[in-house]
């Protein structure tokens, strides 16, 4: 017959043993929650991170936009600009000759790289030397056709200076922009590996019922939550979730 005395000190192992690990069990569970917490803190910056990186983008992206708007504008005033003036010298051909061939100091004024100047002497060449006998008749026409083309001269290198500056600025628009993309891109990867670390800290889920349920003993039971965080109660008979 077996001595009482062994059933006691078996008992009390086996109970020294299951506190043991329930100990801990409760110390992972306690670790878990604390790295959980830190997670969570972590995704929160993330996601404010997240919102001034998308707020920077869409503000730089809107900026793009109205500097490409305003370049289309100063194209079309300038092809609109040229085509003034074009037509200008058409109906004044005579007098656009007489300054090619130097009437009234000619096209000294004009710039020779511009669209003017060339434009200018293109409709001269085809007048020829006649031009010359007319403007001694019509110098103050030719004076008046020297007038505008000095100022449709000037006018195009001043759109010409502020599409440069602008293509300028355009482009370094264009770097923020990709920066701020770019440092939404790492925030959303970092964003998506925190929340992967905080779905692998999450408690198991038993299958069959699906609520949150830390282990008994290693495993995962059906039944009522513990009274103790972190356990499951395991029912009458211990079947595994």
């Amino acid at each position: 017959m077996t001595h009482p005395l062994r059933h006691a000190a078996a008992a009390v192992l086996t109970l020294v043993t299951l506190l043991a690990v329930t100990g801990c069990e409760n110390a992972q569970e306690a670790r878990r929650v604390a790295e959980r917490t830190v997670l969570a803190s972590q995704i929160h910056e993330t996601d404010a991170a997240r919102a001034l990186a998308s707020q920077a983008v869409v503000a730089h992206g809107r900026q793009v936009q109205a500097m490409n708007d305003e370049l289309g504008g100063l194209q079309s005033e300038g092809a609109e600009l040229r085509r003034r003036v074009q037509a200008f010298m058409l109906d004044h051909k005579m007098a656009v000759a007489a300054l090619a061939a130097g009437a009234a100091g000619g096209l000294a004024a004009l710039d020779d790289s511009g669209r003017v100047s060339q434009e200018a002497r293109e409709v001269g060449a085809a007048v020829g030397i006649a031009a010359a006998v007319w403007a001694a008749f019509n110098m103050e026409e030719v004076l008046q056709v020297a007038d505008q083309l000095v100022k449709a001269d000037a006018a195009l290198a001043n759109l010409n200076r502020r599409q440069a500056a602008l293509n300028q600025s355009l482009a370094a628009e264009q770097g923020l922009q990709q920066d701020a993309q770019a440092s939404l891109d790492r925030i959303n990867a970092q964003a998506s590996g925190l929340r992967t670390a905080l779905a692998s800290l999450a408690p198991p889920r038993c299958r069959a019922r699906g609520v949150p349920c830390a282990t008994w003993l290693g495993r995962c039971w059906q039944g009522r939550p513990s009274p103790r965080p972190g356990l499951c109660t395991p029912p009458a008979s211990t079947t595994a979730c």
